[in-house]
């Protein structure tokens, strides 16, 4: 199993400035390839301090191509109806280029009304954006010269420049979390990035089940299920669990403040039952049931029943969040690849391995 690294950015002025924010990021992101991490994401949001210090995730990255020369660089997730879809296909076509074809692109719509409201876009053109967005973005990664009709976007006889290295195109992941999105992922045969922490795992699993059913019925192969945990190991059992409570219930705690009490647009309406859920969440049920908080053999048991309840393909630790320390925040960086990452990467060098190798 892949595993990958991911930072939502949301920042704690309190705690640090957002330049140091960033700088602690780059740093984290260049040990991360050499401890051997095989990705590293980050976030797309505006206008909150939970996660808009990065408003464009492309600047950022290629920074960390220009630190890094191994590790895979993504979006989780590149908020597609916010921008022009010709300006995103050139943007994140040069990090590809700047990288030497290490982009993992990851789309979504976004879910914060006060974001939709700031770029004046509707809500209710979210799903519409998101959709015609990335196929022009694929088809403008592929094609030369590209003529587009959409809804929002028109274009005759155009080319991008650069053009990816990545050949068809960079890999696309779509940010699933409702149905629909699961149902539109599933009808066009892309992977899927989850984060479940929000619903009880029995949900995720039997979205992850209809998903599969419907690729099939859509003649499309198998993709890569990826899914997104809080991660943090400690140096025991009982230090990882209360180092972790104060920052892992502040970050829950400004997330849930963030979900509007009603929703503006039919299109979210699936995301009414998340702000009342968030507010209930405690931590013992975060800490036992939807996070990987622990010393070594807890992370690697839960991983493990992640992985197989979840059908991963890859995991991506989730740091960096709840104005955690730095030091902390390294700290746990390391014990996991010292102890857990070992576990992964061997089983999947064992599993890869055919018969006529043995």
């Amino acid at each position: 199993m892949k595993i990958g690294v991911f930072c939502i950015f949301d920042h704690w002025p309190e705690v640090k400035s957002a330049r140091q924010y960033l700088t602690d990021f780059l740093d984290l992101t260049q040990r991360a390839e050499e401890l051997g991490f095989d990705s590293a994401w980050v976030s797309e949001h505006h206008f909150t301090r939970y996660g808009g210090i990065l408003p464009r995730p492309q600047v950022l990255l290629a920074a960390m191509a220009e630190r890094t020369k191994r590790i895979r660089l993504g979006t989780a997730v590149s908020l597609v109806p916010f921008d022009n879809p010709i300006r995103a296909a050139e943007d994140f076509a040069l990090v590809d280029v700047l990288s030497g074809g290490r982009l993992n692109f990851g789309v979504g719509r976004g879910l914060f009304p006060f974001e939709y409201d700031g770029m004046g876009v509707s809500q209710d053109e979210g799903r519409q954006r998101l959709e015609e967005g990335v196929e022009m973005i694929l088809r403008a990664w592929q094609e030369a010269p590209l003529s587009f009709a959409g809804q929002f976007t028109n274009v005759t006889d155009l080319t991008i420049l650069p053009r990816p290295l990545q050949k068809p195109h960079p890999p696309l992941y779509a940010a699933a979390l409702s149905p629909e999105s699961y149902d539109w992922a599933a009808r066009k045969g892309y992977s899927i990035l989850q984060v479940p922490y929000p619903l009880p795992i029995e949900v995720t699993q039997g979205q992850l089940v209809a998903y599969k059913d419907k690729l099939r019925q859509h003649g499309h192969a198998d993709t890569e299920v990826i899914a997104l945990f809080h991660t943090y190991v400690g140096e025991t059992a009982e230090k990882a669990k209360a180092e972790a409570e104060q920052a892992v219930m502040g970050y829950v705690d400004l997330a849930s403040s963030l979900f509007p009490k009603k929703i503006k647009s039919e299109q979210y309406k699936t995301y009414a039952q998340f702000a009342p859920t968030m507010k209930t969440l405690t931590y013992d049920v975060l800490y036992n049931e939807r996070t990987l908080i622990g010393d070594p053999d807890q992370v690697i048991a839960k991983l493990e029943r992640f992985q197989k309840d979840l059908q991963m393909d890859q995991f991506i630790y989730f740091l960096n969040w709840g104005g955690m320390a730095h030091e902390l925040v390294m700290q746990s960086m390391e014990r996991f690849a010292k102890y857990v990452l070992p576990h992964f990467h061997t089983a999947a060098a064992r599993s890869e391995k055919t018969p006529a190798a043995l």
